[in-house]
């Protein structure tokens, strides 16, 4: 072999070797920080898999609780229906004389009434509505009723039970047998049925329910009960007090009302919606439904010649006595 031909080899074979120990440091450098980047990842991940796990058995506990009450309330109604038949059955047995007039039976569902009187319970009362309901999805009976007299607790829930009776005896749907949804609605005054929030018993059937779920607010009824004795405070009997919280209420709505028309929520079907400009909307209504509220709330004080703390202490003494507000739109 020839000097010039041994030289290039030697050349070639340094350029080899050099390559390869450049390579090799170059990728012995670069591992560490791959594995590391790795290993930070895959520790984010852990992290993020033990919150979802933490909030799946916050979740699962949740629902256990949930569960557990609504074992508790189908305990309760059945027992609460196995007290009414028996009352019923006795009531028949003895024959008691009842001087209020009953309600109609085997009524057409199209025709809703308004009548007065007992369906066996002690307590007197008066049906102030009845809306029915009929589709494809659905028989529903919505009962109001205004009662009479000094109820009880057991007594709410006993007539509660003798109106689900009635709701449930309602025939003449066109796509289902009976109802298959009853919500029944006791108040204790037409002011609190206008309302129709402040009711002081309840009872509601769902469709699927095996049976009627009973609720009494046993505040309400206390309050109804023992009303205790209208004072005079700040200058002005109870009466005039309720009127200021009904006109604060209308001032608040009307501010609501105003806000939300100048500043309308944004159509989610719109091409230039978004969930930054639907937050900024938002922040905007609220902003103007408090500037008006201030405003109005002032000149209320002013024309009952009231401070604003004296205006906020009859708020506060309607929402603990559980006024009645006024229906919106009024």
């Amino acid at each position: 072999m020839s000097r010039q031909a041994t030289f290039w080899v030697l050349l070639i074979s340094l350029s080899i070797c050099l390559g390869a120990a450049i390579y090799g440091y170059v990728h012995e450098r670069g591992r560490p920080v791959y594995w590391r980047q790795a290993h930070e990842a895959a520790a984010a991940r852990a992290f993020k898999l033990e919150e979802e796990v933490e909030a799946l058995e916050a979740n699962i506990a949740s629902l256990q609780r949930d569960i557990t009450r609504w074992e508790e309330r189908f305990d309760a109604c059945k027992e609460l229906l196995a007290a009414a038949s028996e009352r019923m059955a006795s009531s028949h047995e003895d024959a008691p004389t009842d001087t209020s007039p009953p309600l109609p039976e085997d009524e057409d569902a199209s025709e809703p009434h308004e009548a007065q009187g007992s369906v066996g319970s002690p307590l007197a009362f008066e049906i102030l509505g009845e809306e029915l309901h009929d589709s494809p999805l659905k028989a529903q009976v919505v009962l109001q009723v205004l009662l009479r007299g000094d109820p009880t607790a057991d007594s709410l829930r006993g007539l509660l039970v003798d109106l689900y009776s009635y709701a449930m005896g309602k025939r003449g749907f066109q796509y289902h047998e009976q109802p298959t949804n009853v919500y029944i609605y006791l108040f204790t005054s037409v002011e609190h049925a206008e309302d129709a929030t402040l009711w002081v018993a309840m009872l509601d059937k769902s469709y699927g329910d095996l049976q009627p779920n009973i609720t009494v607010d046993e505040e309400r009824l206390d309050l109804y009960t023992n009303p205790g004795e209208p004072e005079e405070r700040l200058g002005l009997t109870e009466s005039e007090r309720r009127r200021v919280f009904a006109d604060l209420i209308r001032a608040q709505d009307r501010a609501r009302d105003e806000s939300m028309a100048r500043y309308p929520y944004l159509n989610l079907l719109s091409p230039s919606y978004s969930q930054a400009a639907a937050l900024a909307q938002i922040e905007r209504q609220t902003g103007e439904y408090r500037r008006l509220e201030a405003i109005y709330r002032t000149a209320l004080a002013e024309r009952h010649g009231l401070t604003l703390e004296e205006l906020s202490a009859i708020v506060s003494e309607g929402i603990s006595k559980q006024w009645p507000m006024p229906p919106l739109g009024q």
